[in-house]
């Protein structure tokens, strides 16, 4: 009886938790419910919305709306038009949800999978196999020591969490109880610091898991799961009444910060531009059950953008 309570309130709860459906849109309570409401699709409705209104007739220079493939994995579309140089804008917004803060710094993002070869065997003689998950025991040791490593040699405080990150995400290994395991396998992101290459940070992973490799010789691998993005940071000009960071400031209300997660902005940078992260709704919803954009947030973000556009367009 106990056990069935237990599983009916889990259900109720993940009921409760998936409420609203995120294929639909659904206005209630003040708020716009559906998935992509705030990060990011919302965002094009209120560009698309604010350009509506524009006479282009009047435009000095043009306008770019750039829609982009693959933001959340290999950020491929950013990538694209960083290489094809076919656009050269002055200034950048990326909308993601900053709830209308200027963001000028944000960590890079790399994650990889460690494999760990083992030898399978019946569970009743463990010494004539190999087993990967007891290996992968001691790699997951390795990598908790670097993370403490991490907090000892880099700080960057305009973060809230001050140190490049290691995150073990996912595992997987063996595939019965009386089986030795033969195969196990980890996926890690590795959030750096402004400052921090992806050279610095692979030789640092490689050097932790170096004393494994050697121990159990061809059987620790690592290979990269997505094209890694880098650590972003926009600059004030202090000197420039263009500044994009001074007038976002202005315009905005809010001064510029820094944030732990990664965007496009580093390769739509590349373009020769400067470039912010700035956009309705906040992070605390992207990625969550019931995500959604308060309606709070239309007439600011519409008199944002409109200010921005007229700032820097006409």
């Amino acid at each position: 009886m106990d056990y069935y309570w237990s599983v009916t309130a889990i259900r109720f709860l993940l009921t409760n938790a998936a409420e609203s459906n995120p294929m639909d849109v659904i206005n209630k309570d003040d708020k716009f419910f559906g998935l992509g409401t705030c990060d990011m699709k919302g965002f094009f409705a209120f560009i698309l919305q604010v350009c509506k209104g524009l006479d282009v007739k009047k435009l000095k220079k043009p306008l770019y709306i750039l829609a982009t493939a693959d933001e959340e994995t290999t950020m491929g579309g950013a990538r694209f038009f960083a290489q094809s140089q076919a656009i050269k804008p002055d200034v950048a917004i990326i909308g993601e949800p900053t709830n209308l803060v200027p963001v000028v710094m944000h960590k890079g993002h790399m994650s990889h999978r460690i494999s760990v070869q083992g030898q399978s065997g019946h569970s009743s003689k463990p010494s004539r196999g190999v087993n990967a998950i007891e290996i992968m025991y001691e790699v997951i040791g390795e990598l908790i020591s670097l993370q403490e490593k991490f907090n000892l040699n880099y700080n960057n405080e305009r973060f809230d969490v001050p140190t490049p990150t290691l995150n073990m995400g996912a595992i997987n290994g063996g595939d019965n109880a009386n089986r030795i395991c033969g195969y196990c396998e980890l996926d890690i992101d590795l959030r750096s610091l402004p400052g921090m290459s992806d050279d610095e940070l692979l030789n640092w992973l490689s050097e932790s898991l170096k004393p494994l490799a050697e121990k159990y010789p061809a059987r620790i691998s690592f290979e990269e799961l997505h094209p890694s993005s880098p650590s972003f940071e926009q600059s004030k000009m202090p000197s420039d009444e263009n500044c994009l960071v001074s007038i976002a400031e202005e315009i905005s209300g809010h001064s510029c910060c820094a944030v732990n997660y990664a965007t496009e902005a580093p390769f739509i940078q590349q373009l020769g531009c400067q470039t912010i992260v700035l956009g309705p709704g906040s992070i605390d919803q992207a990625h969550q059950p019931n995500e959604f954009l308060a309606h709070s947030e239309i007439e600011k973000t519409d008199k944002l953008l409109m200010t921005m556009i007229q700032r820097y367009c006409f």
